[in-house]
Protein backbone atom coordinates (compact mmCIF):
# COMPACT_ATOMS: atom_id res chain seq x y z
CA UNK A 1 0.00 0.00 0.00
CA UNK A 2 2.79 2.41 0.90
CA UNK A 3 4.57 1.73 -2.39
CA UNK A 4 1.37 2.50 -4.29
CA UNK A 5 0.86 5.75 -2.38
CA UNK A 6 4.48 6.69 -2.98
CA UNK A 7 4.13 6.14 -6.74
CA UNK A 8 0.91 8.17 -6.72
CA UNK A 9 2.70 10.96 -4.88
CA UNK A 10 5.54 10.96 -7.39
CA UNK A 11 3.09 11.18 -10.26
CA UNK A 12 1.40 14.12 -8.53
CA UNK A 13 4.72 15.90 -7.95
CA UNK A 14 5.79 15.36 -11.56
CA UNK A 15 2.48 16.56 -12.96
CA UNK A 16 2.04 19.55 -10.66
CA UNK A 17 4.30 22.04 -12.46
CA UNK A 18 3.26 21.26 -16.08
CA UNK A 19 -0.41 21.47 -15.08
CA UNK A 20 0.13 24.85 -13.46
CA UNK A 21 2.11 26.04 -16.46
CA UNK A 22 -0.69 24.96 -18.80
CA UNK A 23 -3.22 26.89 -16.75
CA UNK A 24 -1.00 29.97 -16.91
CA UNK A 25 -0.72 29.63 -20.70
CA UNK A 26 -4.49 29.42 -21.03
CA UNK A 27 -4.87 32.45 -18.76
CA UNK A 28 -2.30 34.35 -20.78
CA UNK A 29 -4.06 33.47 -24.02
CA UNK A 30 -7.34 34.73 -22.59
CA UNK A 31 -5.98 37.94 -21.03
CA UNK A 32 -3.19 38.59 -23.52
CA UNK A 33 -0.54 39.06 -20.80
CA UNK A 34 1.25 37.20 -18.02
CA UNK A 35 -0.58 37.84 -14.70
CA UNK A 36 2.46 36.63 -12.78
CA UNK A 37 4.67 39.38 -14.23
CA UNK A 38 3.37 41.66 -11.52
CA UNK A 39 3.62 38.98 -8.88
CA UNK A 40 7.01 37.46 -9.69
CA UNK A 41 10.01 39.18 -11.23
CA UNK A 42 11.44 37.01 -14.01
CA UNK A 43 15.26 37.01 -13.91
CA UNK A 44 16.90 38.98 -16.67
CA UNK A 45 18.01 36.84 -19.57
CA UNK A 46 16.02 33.80 -18.45
CA UNK A 47 14.12 32.00 -21.19
CA UNK A 48 13.25 28.86 -19.22
CA UNK A 49 9.88 29.86 -17.80
CA UNK A 50 9.21 26.48 -16.23
CA UNK A 51 12.36 26.77 -14.11
CA UNK A 52 11.59 30.42 -13.40
CA UNK A 53 8.07 29.60 -12.23
CA UNK A 54 9.42 26.82 -10.00
CA UNK A 55 11.86 29.27 -8.42
CA UNK A 56 9.09 31.81 -8.01
CA UNK A 57 7.02 29.17 -6.21
CA UNK A 58 9.77 28.74 -3.59
CA UNK A 59 10.78 32.41 -3.45
CA UNK A 60 14.25 32.23 -5.05
CA UNK A 61 13.88 34.82 -7.79
CA UNK A 62 11.68 37.41 -6.09
CA UNK A 63 13.03 40.94 -6.02
CA UNK A 64 13.64 42.81 -2.78
CA UNK A 65 11.00 45.21 -1.50
CA UNK A 66 11.30 48.77 -2.71
CA UNK A 67 11.32 51.56 -0.18
CA UNK A 68 10.58 49.40 2.86
CA UNK A 69 13.59 47.17 2.11
CA UNK A 70 11.65 44.01 2.81
CA UNK A 71 12.83 40.69 1.44
CA UNK A 72 9.43 39.97 -0.12
CA UNK A 73 7.77 43.38 0.10
CA UNK A 74 4.37 44.19 -1.29
CA UNK A 75 5.93 46.99 -3.33
CA UNK A 76 8.83 44.77 -4.32
CA UNK A 77 6.91 42.80 -6.91
CA UNK A 78 7.60 43.83 -10.46
CA UNK A 79 4.99 46.23 -11.80
CA UNK A 80 2.74 45.03 -14.57
CA UNK A 81 3.36 46.28 -18.06
CA UNK A 82 -0.28 47.34 -18.14
CA UNK A 83 -0.33 50.99 -16.95
CA UNK A 84 -3.97 50.84 -15.81
CA UNK A 85 -3.02 48.29 -13.10
CA UNK A 86 -0.56 50.68 -11.45
CA UNK A 87 -3.29 53.11 -10.50
CA UNK A 88 -5.54 50.53 -8.91
CA UNK A 89 -5.87 50.11 -5.12
CA UNK A 90 -4.10 47.31 -3.29
CA UNK A 91 -6.95 44.77 -3.35
CA UNK A 92 -6.83 44.14 -7.10
CA UNK A 93 -6.13 41.12 -9.26
CA UNK A 94 -2.52 41.30 -8.04
CA UNK A 95 -3.55 40.69 -4.45
CA UNK A 96 -5.75 37.76 -5.40
CA UNK A 97 -3.01 36.33 -7.62
CA UNK A 98 -0.56 36.44 -4.70
CA UNK A 99 -3.19 34.92 -2.43
CA UNK A 100 -3.76 32.15 -4.97
CA UNK A 101 -0.01 31.56 -5.23
CA UNK A 102 0.15 31.31 -1.42
CA UNK A 103 -2.67 28.78 -1.33
CA UNK A 104 -1.01 26.60 -3.99
CA UNK A 105 2.38 26.74 -2.32
CA UNK A 106 0.98 25.92 1.11
CA UNK A 107 -1.08 23.02 -0.29
CA UNK A 108 1.93 21.69 -2.19
CA UNK A 109 4.02 21.70 1.02
CA UNK A 110 1.24 19.95 2.92
CA UNK A 111 0.81 17.20 0.32
CA UNK A 112 4.55 16.58 0.05
CA UNK A 113 4.97 16.37 3.83
CA UNK A 114 2.02 13.99 4.17
CA UNK A 115 3.58 11.82 1.48
CA UNK A 116 6.90 11.81 3.36
CA UNK A 117 5.05 10.93 6.58
CA UNK A 118 3.44 7.91 4.89
CA UNK A 119 6.66 6.47 3.45
CA UNK A 120 8.86 7.30 6.46
CA UNK A 121 9.44 4.58 9.05
CA UNK A 122 7.68 4.88 12.38
CA UNK A 123 4.32 4.32 13.96
CA UNK A 124 1.37 6.61 14.42
CA UNK A 125 1.39 8.71 17.59
CA UNK A 126 -1.42 9.72 19.90
CA UNK A 127 -1.02 13.46 20.42
CA UNK A 128 -2.61 15.52 23.19
CA UNK A 129 -2.66 19.30 22.91
CA UNK A 130 -3.85 21.71 25.53
CA UNK A 131 -7.12 23.50 24.90
CA UNK A 132 -7.05 26.54 22.64
CA UNK A 133 -10.30 26.75 20.72
CA UNK A 134 -9.24 29.15 17.95
CA UNK A 135 -6.36 26.85 16.88
CA UNK A 136 -8.08 23.49 16.98
CA UNK A 137 -9.59 23.50 13.48
CA UNK A 138 -6.25 24.31 11.81
CA UNK A 139 -4.42 21.64 13.80
CA UNK A 140 -7.06 18.99 13.07
CA UNK A 141 -6.96 19.85 9.38
CA UNK A 142 -3.20 19.34 9.36
CA UNK A 143 -3.44 15.91 11.01
CA UNK A 144 -6.25 14.82 8.68
CA UNK A 145 -5.29 11.76 6.58
CA UNK A 146 -2.11 11.09 8.55
CA UNK A 147 -1.26 8.06 10.66
CA UNK A 148 -1.37 10.18 13.82
CA UNK A 149 -4.37 11.06 15.99
CA UNK A 150 -4.77 14.34 17.85
CA UNK A 151 -6.94 15.25 20.83
CA UNK A 152 -7.41 18.39 22.90
CA UNK A 153 -7.82 18.62 26.65
CA UNK A 154 -6.27 19.54 29.97
CA UNK A 155 -2.71 18.39 30.57
CA UNK A 156 -2.37 16.26 33.71
CA UNK A 157 0.31 13.84 34.96
CA UNK A 158 -1.87 11.00 33.67
CA UNK A 159 -1.77 12.50 30.16
CA UNK A 160 1.88 11.53 29.72
CA UNK A 161 1.02 7.89 30.29
CA UNK A 162 -2.00 7.86 27.99
CA UNK A 163 -0.46 9.75 25.04
CA UNK A 164 2.76 9.48 23.07
CA UNK A 165 3.18 13.24 22.72
CA UNK A 166 1.86 16.10 24.86
CA UNK A 167 2.09 19.62 23.43
CA UNK A 168 1.35 22.67 25.63
CA UNK A 169 -0.09 25.53 23.56
CA UNK A 170 0.04 28.32 26.15
CA UNK A 171 2.68 29.77 28.45
CA UNK A 172 0.72 28.65 31.52
CA UNK A 173 0.57 25.04 30.31
CA UNK A 174 4.25 25.14 29.36
CA UNK A 175 5.21 26.29 32.87
CA UNK A 176 2.99 23.60 34.39
CA UNK A 177 4.82 20.90 32.44
CA UNK A 178 8.20 22.42 33.24
CA UNK A 179 7.46 22.40 36.97
CA UNK A 180 6.86 18.63 36.88
CA UNK A 181 10.41 17.21 36.51
CA UNK A 182 9.18 13.61 36.63
CA UNK A 183 7.25 14.19 33.39
CA UNK A 184 10.06 15.73 31.37
CA UNK A 185 11.82 12.44 30.57
CA UNK A 186 8.65 11.19 28.89
CA UNK A 187 8.36 14.26 26.69
CA UNK A 188 9.65 13.78 23.09
CA UNK A 189 9.93 17.53 22.54
CA UNK A 190 12.48 19.25 24.81
CA UNK A 191 10.86 21.74 27.19
CA UNK A 192 12.61 25.11 27.71
CA UNK A 193 13.72 25.98 31.21
CA UNK A 194 11.50 28.17 33.34
CA UNK A 195 14.12 30.92 33.13
CA UNK A 196 14.00 30.86 29.30
CA UNK A 197 10.20 30.83 29.24
CA UNK A 198 9.94 33.88 31.49
CA UNK A 199 12.81 35.65 29.69
CA UNK A 200 11.20 35.30 26.27
CA UNK A 201 7.79 36.22 27.67
CA UNK A 202 9.19 39.56 28.91
CA UNK A 203 9.96 41.32 25.63
CA UNK A 204 11.94 44.22 27.11
CA UNK A 205 14.14 41.97 29.23
CA UNK A 206 14.62 39.62 26.29
CA UNK A 207 15.74 42.47 24.03
CA UNK A 208 18.18 43.77 26.64
CA UNK A 209 19.62 40.27 27.06
CA UNK A 210 20.24 39.95 23.33
CA UNK A 211 21.80 43.42 23.16
CA UNK A 212 24.20 42.47 25.97
CA UNK A 213 25.00 39.22 24.13
CA UNK A 214 26.11 41.10 21.00
CA UNK A 215 22.93 40.95 18.90
CA UNK A 216 22.09 44.64 19.24
CA UNK A 217 22.20 45.34 15.50
CA UNK A 218 19.24 42.98 15.07
CA UNK A 219 17.07 44.61 17.78
CA UNK A 220 14.99 47.72 16.97
CA UNK A 221 15.90 50.72 19.13
CA UNK A 222 14.16 50.95 22.50
CA UNK A 223 13.71 53.38 25.35
CA UNK A 224 12.28 56.85 26.00
CA UNK A 225 13.12 59.76 23.76
CA UNK A 226 12.06 58.13 20.48
CA UNK A 227 10.44 60.53 18.03
CA UNK A 228 7.06 59.49 16.59
CA UNK A 229 6.19 57.29 14.91
CA UNK A 230 7.07 54.41 17.23
CA UNK A 231 5.27 51.52 18.88
CA UNK A 232 4.26 51.25 22.52
CA UNK A 233 4.45 47.62 23.67
CA UNK A 234 3.35 45.74 26.75
CA UNK A 235 6.25 43.76 28.16
CA UNK A 236 4.34 40.50 28.65
CA UNK A 237 1.51 40.68 26.12
CA UNK A 238 0.54 38.17 23.42
CA UNK A 239 -0.90 38.69 19.94
CA UNK A 240 -0.49 42.47 20.08
CA UNK A 241 -2.44 42.84 23.32
CA UNK A 242 -1.71 46.20 24.91
CA UNK A 243 0.31 47.45 21.91
CA UNK A 244 -0.46 50.67 20.07
CA UNK A 245 1.12 52.86 17.44
CA UNK A 246 2.24 56.35 18.46
CA UNK A 247 2.11 58.26 15.18
CA UNK A 248 2.33 61.87 16.39
CA UNK A 249 2.53 64.04 19.49
CA UNK A 250 -1.25 63.99 19.93
CA UNK A 251 -1.30 60.19 20.28
CA UNK A 252 1.78 60.41 22.48
CA UNK A 253 -0.03 62.77 24.84
CA UNK A 254 -3.09 60.47 24.90
CA UNK A 255 -0.86 57.52 25.90
CA UNK A 256 1.11 59.39 28.58
CA UNK A 257 -0.24 57.11 31.34
CA UNK A 258 1.09 53.99 29.63
CA UNK A 259 4.33 55.75 28.70
CA UNK A 260 5.04 56.22 32.41
CA UNK A 261 4.00 52.66 33.29
CA UNK A 262 6.98 50.26 33.78
CA UNK A 263 4.83 47.46 32.30
CA UNK A 264 5.21 49.15 28.89
CA UNK A 265 8.16 50.20 26.75
CA UNK A 266 8.73 52.12 23.53
CA UNK A 267 10.39 50.65 20.45
CA UNK A 268 11.33 51.79 16.98
CA UNK A 269 9.00 50.82 14.12
CA UNK A 270 10.40 48.65 11.35
CA UNK A 271 8.27 49.79 8.45
CA UNK A 272 6.91 47.44 5.81
CA UNK A 273 3.83 45.28 5.24
CA UNK A 274 5.78 42.01 5.43
CA UNK A 275 6.45 40.10 8.66
CA UNK A 276 7.84 36.60 9.19
CA UNK A 277 7.36 33.89 11.81
CA UNK A 278 9.92 31.08 11.80
CA UNK A 279 8.81 28.04 13.79
CA UNK A 280 11.80 26.12 15.13
CA UNK A 281 12.31 22.82 16.94
CA UNK A 282 15.63 23.35 18.73
CA UNK A 283 17.46 20.55 20.54
CA UNK A 284 21.06 19.90 21.56
CA UNK A 285 22.17 23.30 20.28
CA UNK A 286 20.92 22.77 16.72
CA UNK A 287 17.82 23.35 14.63
CA UNK A 288 16.13 19.99 14.12
CA UNK A 289 13.23 21.30 12.02
CA UNK A 290 12.04 24.74 10.96
CA UNK A 291 9.22 26.27 8.95
CA UNK A 292 9.02 29.92 7.91
CA UNK A 293 5.67 31.68 7.40
CA UNK A 294 5.44 35.07 5.69
CA UNK A 295 2.56 37.44 6.45
CA UNK A 296 1.52 40.36 4.26
CA UNK A 297 -0.54 43.17 5.76
CA UNK A 298 -2.29 46.14 4.19
CA UNK A 299 -0.52 48.68 6.38
CA UNK A 300 3.15 49.65 6.41
CA UNK A 301 3.04 49.62 10.23
CA UNK A 302 0.93 46.58 11.16
CA UNK A 303 0.52 45.05 14.61
CA UNK A 304 0.17 41.31 14.24
CA UNK A 305 -2.78 40.13 16.28
CA UNK A 306 -4.65 43.42 15.85
CA UNK A 307 -4.46 43.95 12.08
CA UNK A 308 -5.73 41.10 9.88
CA UNK A 309 -3.23 39.73 7.37
CA UNK A 310 -3.97 39.60 3.66
CA UNK A 311 -2.50 36.11 3.37
CA UNK A 312 0.09 33.74 4.85
CA UNK A 313 2.58 31.83 2.71
CA UNK A 314 5.38 29.34 3.37
CA UNK A 315 8.67 31.02 2.53
CA UNK A 316 12.34 30.22 2.70
CA UNK A 317 14.34 31.68 5.60
CA UNK A 318 17.88 32.95 5.08
CA UNK A 319 18.57 33.66 8.76
CA UNK A 320 18.48 30.26 10.45
CA UNK A 321 22.14 30.56 11.48
CA UNK A 322 21.36 33.84 13.25
CA UNK A 323 18.35 32.34 15.00
CA UNK A 324 20.36 29.27 16.05
CA UNK A 325 23.05 31.51 17.56
CA UNK A 326 20.39 33.55 19.36
CA UNK A 327 18.76 30.47 20.89
CA UNK A 328 22.13 29.08 21.98
CA UNK A 329 22.98 32.42 23.60
CA UNK A 330 19.93 32.28 25.89
CA UNK A 331 20.21 28.52 26.51
CA UNK A 332 16.91 27.67 24.82
CA UNK A 333 15.72 24.25 23.73
CA UNK A 334 12.30 23.14 22.58
CA UNK A 335 9.65 24.55 20.26
CA UNK A 336 9.54 28.28 19.59
CA UNK A 337 8.45 30.92 17.09
CA UNK A 338 10.79 33.73 15.97
CA UNK A 339 8.99 36.84 14.73
CA UNK A 340 11.06 39.22 12.62
CA UNK A 341 11.01 41.77 9.82
CA UNK A 342 13.60 42.61 7.17
CA UNK A 343 14.73 46.15 6.35
CA UNK A 344 17.68 47.07 4.18
CA UNK A 345 18.57 43.41 3.81
CA UNK A 346 18.98 43.01 7.59
CA UNK A 347 16.67 41.02 9.89
CA UNK A 348 15.26 42.68 13.01
CA UNK A 349 13.98 40.41 15.78
CA UNK A 350 10.61 41.47 17.16
CA UNK A 351 10.20 38.64 19.68
CA UNK A 352 10.73 34.94 20.30
CA UNK A 353 7.68 33.08 21.58
CA UNK A 354 8.85 30.11 23.69
CA UNK A 355 5.73 28.14 22.81
CA UNK A 356 3.77 26.67 19.92
CA UNK A 357 3.11 29.39 17.33
CA UNK A 358 -0.39 29.88 15.95
CA UNK A 359 0.53 29.74 12.25
CA UNK A 360 2.25 26.37 12.81
CA UNK A 361 -1.13 24.68 13.41
CA UNK A 362 -1.85 23.32 9.89
CA UNK A 363 1.77 22.14 9.49
CA UNK A 364 2.73 20.79 12.91
CA UNK A 365 2.21 17.22 11.69
CA UNK A 366 5.33 17.70 9.53
CA UNK A 367 7.45 18.19 12.67
CA UNK A 368 6.49 14.83 14.18
CA UNK A 369 8.60 12.67 11.88
CA UNK A 370 11.67 14.55 13.17
CA UNK A 371 10.92 13.83 16.84
CA UNK A 372 12.41 10.34 17.12
CA UNK A 373 15.91 11.50 16.23
CA UNK A 374 15.58 14.59 18.42
CA UNK A 375 14.42 12.54 21.41
CA UNK A 376 17.27 10.03 21.01
CA UNK A 377 19.91 12.78 20.88
CA UNK A 378 18.53 14.63 23.91
CA UNK A 379 18.41 11.50 26.10
CA UNK A 380 21.96 10.58 25.22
Amino acid sequence: MRVGLFVTGLRFAMSYRPTTRLRLRLLRRRLGWWPWSRVCAWPAGSHNRSRTFRNAIWGDDLKLGRGSGNQFGARGFERSRRPDFDARPKRTFTHYARKSLARHRNNFYTKCEKLFAIVSPGRGLRVLMSEKLDWQDDIRRGFNRTIHTVEFGSITPESFGNFDLVVPLTIADLLRVRRSPSLLDKHPIPVPSERCILLCHDKYKFNQTLINAGFGRHIPKMGPGLAPPYILKKRTGEWGQGCRMIRDRVEEHAARKQLNDPAFFCQEIIRGPIEFATHILFAEGRIVKSLNIMYEFESETPIKGQDPDLYKIIHRCAYLDLFGSTLRAIGFQGLCSVNYKVAGGQPFLLEINPRFGGSLGPYFFSFIRHLNGSRRRVRQ
